[in-house]
């Protein structure tokens, strides 16, 4: 086993200088730059209004909540951006690695409607450089050696179930009958122009739904065949970049994509390194120079024995906390079902749930489009009737135009509003600060008053039985709630 399974330590680097300066980009561009109207406590659409409602109904939250001001959490953004610096170009990287997953737990877990999916997965792989040896590439020392340990060995198994649990959660009527990426690129919110076409095609819809399911549940397959493995780990790097990229080309579910490509990076054998190493030269001076000594600094020398005692304890965690929070989950898949006949469920039932962070290496929670896709697509948005008797709907306290685009994050806020449809407190409480926020935008900076506001949601149902040779019908307008407003005081 461990003359196979292994990694080389600039496939670690290079993975580890990707993601974290995806991580650090994405806060920079998408954090910052969405930051007044989406993540600032202040001003912000789940801004303390929120904050106050989370936490007085869900105890124990994390401490972030508590954060009041604009400029403490841009200061607590840009420390996440500095750790994941400092993690890019090798400073402590196990330090670095642990700072920034714990920074980002917090921060993940104080807008948790505005994530789906890439969030965990970012994390998750983020912890594990914890865990790994990771040497800087800086001044051309990126000399290679394999990483055999049995925690590569956990790491393979991480990536793999990541993939496999997901493939095989994924058992509804619409996988099975292989009208799942039919029903999930009619996403008008997600579906790109290339959509369209694909909406014309639907023997490859067919094949591209069952294929989807063929590689996720391969991958783990792959990953682990002793049978020329090298050569096969080239095949899991490419399966891996083209499932994300290939979704792409059809709809924006975010940034999976790139968390993949990092995930790709750290699979590659360490050939590839060898012949790009062939093809650079690199000046003399620059490989005698020696790296300050915070470069590099492995630590966590954990003795061989207690690092088999480790790492499966970690792979046993990992199926543990799929198969309970399978076992918590509202759907009803087969795995669930599987679960439930086994009468491990009962088990699950004892264990606190709420005691890890949502979005963490301590949380395995990968159904994503599970057991279908969701059949309802649309949005939800606040509209106000005016004095006038004019219904307009309303983005930031402004009128909406017809050319105006949410941004990402307020796209997959009011995605999750429409299909959660206030079944917890917390959508309750992001509905109501929504619509409070709303409308005192409007009253800061229109002169026109408002005689209700509501909520209403934009709702299509997929129904391929209807839809074939069909155009897609268009969304129905649906009234979700509504509320009077008094100006008398």
């Amino acid at each position: 086993m461990k003359n196979i399974y292994g990694l080389d330590t600039r496939s670690i680097a290079v993975f580890r200088i990707a993601l974290s300066c995806f991580i650090a980009l994405e806060f920079a561009l998408r954090v910052l730059g969405n930051f007044a109207e989406v993540y600032s406590p202040e001003t912000g659409m789940l801004g303390n209004c929120f904050a106050e409602g989370f936490t007085e109904y869900y105890k124990g939250a994390s401490h972030i909540f508590s954060i009041r001001s604009d400029y403490a959490m841009k200061a607590f953004v840009c420390s996440i951006i500095a750790a994941m610096g400092l993690l890019a170009i090798g400073v402590y990287p196990r330090l670095m690695a642990f700072t920034g997953s714990v920074l980002l737990s917090l921060f993940f877990n104080r807008y948790p409607l505005l994530y789906f999916g890439w969030e965990m997965y970012a994390s998750v792989m983020l912890f594990w450089l914890v865990l790994l040896p990771s040497r800087s590439l800086l001044l051309g020392k990126g000399v290679g050696a394999e990483a055999k340990n049995p925690l590569v060995f956990a790491l393979l198994f991480q990536i793999g179930i990541i993939y496999f649990y997901n493939g095989i959660s994924k058992n509804g009527e619409l996988w099975m009958s292989g009208n799942a990426v039919e029903s999930f690129i009619s996403d008008a919110g997600k579906s790109r122009a290339a959509a369209a076409w694909l909406l014309q095609k639907p023997l490859l819809t067919t094949v591209l739904t069952y294929f989807t399911l063929l590689v996720e549940v391969g991958i783990m397959v792959l990953l682990f065949l002793p049978f020329q493995n090298k050569k096969l780990r080239y095949a899991v790097c490419f399966l891996i970049f083209s499932l994300h990229w290939g979704i792409d080309i059809f709809v924006d579910v975010g940034n999976f994509k790139y968390v993949a490509t990092a995930v790709s990076l750290l699979l590659l054998p360490g050939d590839v390194w060898d012949i790009i190493q062939k093809k650079i030269t690199v000046p003399l001076w620059l490989k005698k120079r020696k790296l300050p000594q915070y470069f590099n600094r492995s630590g966590l020398q954990i003795p061989t024995n207690i690092e088999k005692v480790l790492a499966v304890s970690v792979c046993l965690f990992i199926l543990f906390a799929n198969l309970s929070q399978t076992a918590s989950s509202m759907t009803n898949d087969r795995v669930k079902q599987v679960v439930e006949a086994l009468h491990l469920h009962k088990f699950f039932a004892k264990m606190n749930h709420n005691a890890l962070p949502q979005y963490s290496f301590f949380t395995q929670y990968w159904h994503l489009y599970s057991p279908d896709p969701p059949r309802e697509t649309g949005w939800m948005q606040v509209e106000f009737v005016t004095e006038n008797n004019d219904t307009l709907a309303v983005l930031n306290g402004k009128q909406q135009t017809e050319d105006q685009n949410y941004s990402a994050p307020q796209r997959n806020l009011f995605s999750y509003l429409l299909l959660k449809k206030g079944r917890n407190q917390k959508d309750k409480i992001a509905e109501k600060c929504l619509l409070l926020r709303e409308i005192k935008l409007w009253n800061k900076t229109q002169k026109v008053k408002i005689q209700s506001a509501q909520l209403v949601i934009y709702s299509r149902i997929y129904e391929p039985e209807k839809w074939k040779n069909k155009p897609l019908p268009g969304f129905s307008r649906i009234t979700y709630k509504a509320i009077d407003i008094n100006y008398k005081r």
